[in-house]
Order: structure tokens, then sequence, then C-alpha cells
């Protein structure tokens, strides 16, 4: 195994999923809207969408999906719809009522990174990059897909508690839904205008 390989595959997923994308983005809003605690069904969700998305890659999946464009852009456009109303339904979330059925699932998040290309593109970036030819893929593409995985984990956990911490300093509702409603235009914006410049 070529340990420098594995950091630099370290550095490049903090940087890559550290940055403000549709996971992120609803997970700092959920975060701000119902608290850490209470945003963690949907945060699971997100790990385990993440996860099979980095296994599928590695299994070879992300090589269809470049040779595919077709499919990619079927993917893409189902992707930004997704997104488009999983923002809808973050921006009305109100931190009020608080009930179960106002926050989105395990499901809602699982789905979220299987049907957003970014995240076949890093992990495609990642396995090409930080697999060394003439060495056993096998091993490689398990450890390249932990590491992935462990940075995921951490910089989603990171954005939820960041949302948390807004949640405390934005004790006026008005301020809370502004909050929201940027998020969820962001959280669109993240997907939809690298989708008009491709």
């Amino acid at each position: 195994m070529n340990w420098d390989l594995l950091g630099a595959a370290a550095l490049f997923g903090l940087v890559v999923a550290g940055t403000p994308g549709p996971a992120n983005l609803s997970l700092m809003t959920m975060g701000a809207t119902v608290g850490f605690r209470r945003s963690q069904r949907y945060l699971m969700g997100i790990w385990a969408g993440g996860l099979a998305v980095t296994a599928l890659v590695g299994l070879g999946v992300g090589a269809l999906l470049q040779a595919e464009p077709v499919i990619y852009r079927v993917l893409q456009l189902a992707g930004f719809f997704y997104i488009c109303w999983l923002a809808w339904q973050l921006a009305g979330m109100t931190g009020s009522g608080r009930t179960e059925a106002a926050q989105p699932s395990f499901w809602a998040g699982a789905v979220l990174h299987p049907i957003n290309p970014k995240a076949y593109v890093m992990n495609v970036t990642a396995f090409a990059s930080f697999t060394a030819p003439g060495m056993a893929y096998g091993l490689q593409a398990v450890m390249t897909g932990v590491t992935l995985a462990l940075v995921m984990v951490f910089c989603t956990t990171s954005w939820t508690l960041g949302g948390d911490v807004l949640r405390h300093w934005l004790t006026q509702a008005r301020y809370a839904a502004v909050l929201r409603r940027g998020l969820a235009v962001a959280m669109v914006a993240s997907v939809g205008v690298p989708m008009l410049l491709s």
C-alpha cells in the first residue's frame, strides 16, 4: 500500500467533501433548524448514500458513467430535480414544531449522494488518481474507499454541528428562516450552475 497516495486521497477528500454542496448545505440547514441530535437520521442516510457511491465507483460503475454521457446526463437531471425538491422542503421547515414528520428522513439523505453527479466525479477522480498501477487494485480500492468514507463522515458531521451552533445564535424566527432559505438557494445553485456550465 502506498501511504503517500493514501494521504493525498485524504487531503483530496477533505477539500472536496468539505466544500459547500447539496449534502453539506442540507445538513447545515437541518442542524440550524432542529439541532444536531434530531438531524442524526438524515445524517446517517447521507453517510449510507455516500458509502454506496464510493463502493459502486470502486467496483467500476464510475467508468460506466464516464463512458455513457447519456446516463450521466439523466442522473444529473434527476439529481437536480431531487435537490430542488429537497431544498424546497428544507426551506419550509420550522424549528418550532419539531415534529418527526417535518424532518427529512434517513431515506431522504440516503438518496442524495447516489443521484448527485458530483459524488461520482469526486470518487472517480480519487480512485483514478490515488491508486498506483502495478499494485493489487483490491487492497488499494478498499483503503482508498475507507479513507474517503472517514473524511466524508468527518465533513458532514462538522457541517451539521455548524448548523447546530448557528441555531443557538439565531433565536429570532425570521433570521432562522432567512438562513434556511439562503442555504436552500445555495444547494440548488451548487448543482445547477455546474450543470449549466457543462
